[in-house]
């Protein structure tokens, strides 16, 4: 018996169908709270299609039954004052009132063997000592996510963001104190963790996928590239739009850019030609990108694939990315060392016919292939070890 606690939203460890073949659980409870709307959490793990037949928010248990599955969820909508807004974009944290919150939103848990939480809801569940919490920590702890900002950017972060940070990281260190388990989705991740809790009990993990899906391949004449994340630094995004404003070569492309604002403006992209600039896609829009997409670019700063990598390889998309032992340049995908070959990479990429990089986008379908057919049986060993 375990509490599975999702502390990060960039990626769900387990998807509806993952739990169901990998046998690991009868029945679910995804639990919601102000800071993250359930159905959110819902869409992530079910999918989007699921999640939009239920409304937004959930003032007391509402089950749904999911292939023989049951899904119960909860909105725990405590009017708790998580951020202090005191000026337009800067919040004011104060982790006592998180832990209040915390005690307050544990009462209102459902007695449940398994739970799901997301994003800012997983410290609650912390008080619910029901069998073991195991944590999924996708991404370094965030003053470690600063330390790389300032070494990789030479400029200090914004008072702001700063203080969402210490934030982020105040919560994150309240949850792995209480969990008895955590699992890191990459070596860099566990160092994050053992470095600020040495004696934290991690785990490594490789990255899931859902079921790969090849594309169809449409005749087109002019490439389309995507890039889909956050608009921040740490993804690379400035680089590239350094190279949609110094190279010739982008002129032979489209680009769409899509999901949520950050600390990088690319308002400046936005009356180009060539370029369109979305914010934050559903899950069944982000599907019909990767499908459209001739090239992924994911020039994100840390040396390790994201999970926009691999959710354009689910669709047989090839990705362009950072050197790294997944990727083998020009068969499964495409690699970049630093900042000026990344310019040269584009050069080379946006001279290509559409049929090449579908058929690299086929090689990068295979990496998802392997990690689809061996993950289930990998955390199924390591929760059954636990």
């Amino acid at each position: 018996m375990f509490n599975l606690v999702q502390m990060n939203p960039r990626r769900r460890f387990l998807t509806a169908k993952g739990i169901k073949r990998g046998g690991l659980l009868k029945s679910i409870t995804i639990h919601g709270s102000c800071l993250t709307p359930s159905s959110r959490a819902l869409s992530f793990l079910c999918g989007s299609s699921v999640s939009a037949k239920i409304k937004d928010s959930f003032e007391d248990l509402y089950k749904i039954d999911l292939e023989g599955m049951t899904f119960s969820v909860l909105d725990v909508s405590i009017k708790s004052i998580l951020l202090k807004k005191y000026s337009r974009n800067s919040y004011l944290y104060n982790i006592n009132e998180i832990k209040r919150f915390c005690q307050r939103a544990a009462e209102k848990l459902p007695l449940s063997e398994n739970v799901y939480a997301f994003s800012g809801c997983a410290a609650e569940l912390f008080h619910k000592r029901n069998g073991l919490c195991v944590l999924d920590q996708t991404a370094l702890l965030p003053l470690d996510e600063i330390d790389l900002f300032k070494k990789t950017n030479l400029v200090e972060p914004s008072s702001s963001w700063l203080n969402y940070m210490n934030f982020l990281h105040e919560r994150n260190l309240f949850e792995i104190d209480r969990s008895n388990t955590v699992l890191c989705l990459y070596p860099q991740v566990e160092e994050s963790v053992r470095k600020w809790r040495p004696n934290a009990n991690t785990k490594i993990i490789m990255h899931p996928c859902d079921a790969p899906v090849q594309k169809r391949y449409m005749p087109h004449e002019r490439l389309r590239f995507l890039f889909a994340g956050q608009k921040s630094i740490v993804k690379g995004i400035y680089l590239i739009e350094k190279w949609l404003n110094i190279s010739t070569e982008s002129t032979k492309i489209d680009f769409v850019i899509c999901g949520p604002e950050g600390n990088y403006n690319v308002d400046g992209l936005r009356s180009r030609n060539g370029v369109q600039v979305l914010g934050r896609q559903n899950r069944d829009q982000l599907n019909d990108l990767f499908k459209s997409a001739d090239l992924c670019v994911f020039p994100e700063q840390q040396n390790a694939l994201g999970n926009t990598a691999f959710e354009a390889m689910e669709h047989g998309t090839s990705v362009l990315a950072r050197q790294n032992s997944l990727i083998i340049d020009k068969k499964n995908g495409f690699t970049f060392g630093d900042d000026d070959n990344f310019y040269s990479v584009m050069n080379f990429l946006a001279n290509q016919k559409p049929e090449y990089l579908f058929e690299v986008g086929t090689g990068a379908l295979e990496i998802a292939t392997r990690r689809f057919n061996s993950f289930n049986a990998e955390i199924k060993n390591l929760l059954g070890s636990l």
